[in-house]
């Protein structure tokens, strides 16, 4: 293998090098749509690079030119950037190594796909305008931000993110984060209206850490919480789901319906109960959903598993208070009942318009919480109108209790 190949001109063609160093110091080096430069060794871009088309790499990138990157980058090793790079909005960087370090790049880019095991380290804030595609891999960076309408892609106990990812959304936000041990994914379901932008880290609880658990909590988790930081919006009518793991405490209930989602202040690190809403299905992991609402803060907060101090408190329960008819998800276009605490002895909900009459009634909380209400007046058959519309549940809870709640559902087409 020669030691070094000098690249340069105009590429129209593909091309295979093969090479201890191909060093790219041209006044411009142009790779065309549809070419593909396939370099078996390092590259060392000292020059002006105009990339349209796609060069694939077995080795490490040095860049200390010029180069406007259109089409894809495929890099098994390490990125440096030490020049002046413009990564467009359609701009390609895929990563299929293992154990790759990635810096200089300062630009948002395009599309970032994970495609080799082992780590992806950033040694900046990563921002992505497009797209993030997570095959194989962890993505290492202090922040991962994702501009507004960019997408990111499922996450698996092989591909997702360490540190700080920040995203916006309107109604179910998924978040593909981890730690250095576990895949740790949640989600963040808004039913308030507007769009939410928070950061949210994963990070391991050490079992000696100032966690205190607060009014109706038996303990804490001992191994994994949740850093968020709310960057806009407001949390009304927004809950958490988390996964659950059967490491996280000492003693493990032994009921599910004793865990619940729990939530502090970062400062007094003491934290409440958020209640169990449903048991749900995150990315493989059993979840857990809070009943009651996150803290309306656009400040720091904390959040984790709890073990509740009696079963027999729990009358946790979430009503949504919208109906869209032409939402994304099906569960916001249906008013359900979410609940592990209700009986589904004595139960009534009925639904009224603004005169009075019944538009809804059930007497089964089973059909309630799975099927719900679509909007139908059971009086004629038709999709009722926009407005408000009062409900009223009765019932029991498990433990005996007695439910005698009203309240009242917005209908928006």
């Amino acid at each position: 293998m020669k030691n070094l190949l000098l690249l340069s001109g105009l590429l129209l063609s593909p091309i295979l090098l093969r090479a201890q160093t191909v060093l790219l110091n041209h006044p411009m080096v142009t790779v065309e749509e549809n070419v593909t430069v396939h370099i078996i060794g390092n590259v060392e871009a000292q020059g002006n690079l105009d990339l349209n088309g796609q060069i694939e790499v077995e080795g490490s990138w040095l860049h200390s030119g010029t180069a406007a990157f259109n089409g894809q980058l495929v890099l098994s090793g390490d990125y440096t950037d030490t020049g002046t790079s413009q990564w467009s909005a359609d701009s390609q960087l895929t990563l299929d190594g293992s154990l790759q370090n990635i810096s200089g790049i300062s630009q948002t880019m395009g599309i970032l796909k994970l495609a080799g095991e082992g780590d992806k380290r950033f040694d900046q804030t990563l921002t992505i305008g497009q797209n993030l595609i997570m095959e194989n891999g962890w993505l290492l960076a202090d922040t991962v931000t994702l501009l507004d309408g960019a997408h990111i892609g499922q996450g698996h106990d092989n591909s997702y993110i360490i540190g700080w990812l920040s995203l916006k959304g309107n109604e179910k936000i998924y978040y593909p984060i981890g730690n250095e041990n576990n895949y740790t994914p949640l989600i963040i379901k808004n039913l308030g209206g507007g769009e939410l932008r928070l950061a949210i880290k994963g990070t391991l609880t050490s079992r000696s850490s100032d966690f205190i658990a607060g009014t109706n909590l038996q303990q804490l988790s001992g191994t994994h919480h949740w850093q968020v930081s709310w960057e806009e919006g407001s949390s009304q009518n927004t809950y958490l789901q988390l996964p659950f793991f059967d490491s996280e405490f000492n003693e493990s209930p032994e009921d599910l319906n004793y865990l619940v989602v729990a939530e502090a202040s970062a400062n007094q690190r003491a934290f409440r109960s958020l209640g169990q809403s449903e048991r749900i299905i995150i990315d493989g992991y059993e979840g857990i959903g809070s009943a009651l609402s996150m803290s309306d803060t656009l400040g720091m907060s904390l959040y984790t598993l709890g073990v509740s101090t009696s079963f027999e408190e729990q009358t946790s329960f979430f009503i949504p208070n919208a109906l869209i008819y032409q939402a994304a998800l099906e569960d916001d276009r249906l008013i359900k009942i979410y609940s592990q605490d209700i009986s589904g002895d004595e139960f009534l909900f009925r639904i009224y318009n603004t005169a009075g009459e019944i538009v809804h009634e059930s007497f089964s909380f089973s059909q309630m919480s799975t099927q719900g209400w679509n909007g139908i007046n059971i009086r004629n058959g038709n999709m009722v109108p926009p407005g408000v519309y009062n409900y009223l549940m009765t019932g029991r809870f498990n433990n005996g209790k007695i439910i005698n709640h009203s309240g009242s559902v917005m209908v928006i087409h």
